[in-house]
């Protein structure tokens, strides 16, 4: 009479030899939000960054959304100070911005050695008509 494993043994020496084998390349997303409202327009900004390799590189996004603004006009886009780009209304007053930086290395501190958003950073949406449009700080999500 010959003996055999029972299924669940097979399965479990399968799956060690799987977590054994496998890569070991990680990734691992983070995210910050921050939103504003002044006189019914409403701002939304995501900013991410998704780790990879073994967290040695990490790709970063960042969006901006507004609602009610007024139409076809200019936004500048500004975080900690400095301006990153432009965002643009439609006719409907909804605009959006989206910029993006992939495979940027990772500093010893365990962030982008590349410009990145810390808790509590600020955003401003604006200037128009020589004002702060919009503002609103950055939070973990």
């Amino acid at each position: 009479m010959q003996k055999r494993f029972p299924l669940s043994v097979a399965c479990c020496v399968a799956f060690l030899f799987m977590a054994f084998t496998a890569n070991t390349s990680w990734a691992q997303s983070l995210f910050w939000d921050a939103t504003a409202e002044r006189n019914g327009v409403l701002m939304e900004s995501t900013y991410s960054e998704l780790y990879y390799n073994n967290g040695e590189l990490v790709d970063q996004q960042i969006e901006v959304r507004v609602w009610n603004a007024p139409p076809n006009i200019q936004l500048k886009v500004i975080v900690r100070g400095t301006a990153i780009g432009v965002l643009r209304t439609n006719a409907d007053g909804f605009g959006r911005f989206y910029k993006g930086r992939n495979a940027v290395p990772v500093g010893n501190d365990g962030r982008p050695t590349a410009p990145h958003v810390e808790d509590g950073d600020l955003i401003e949406v604006g200037k128009h008509k020589g004002k702060r449009f919009l503002s609103g700080e950055f939070m973990p999500r």
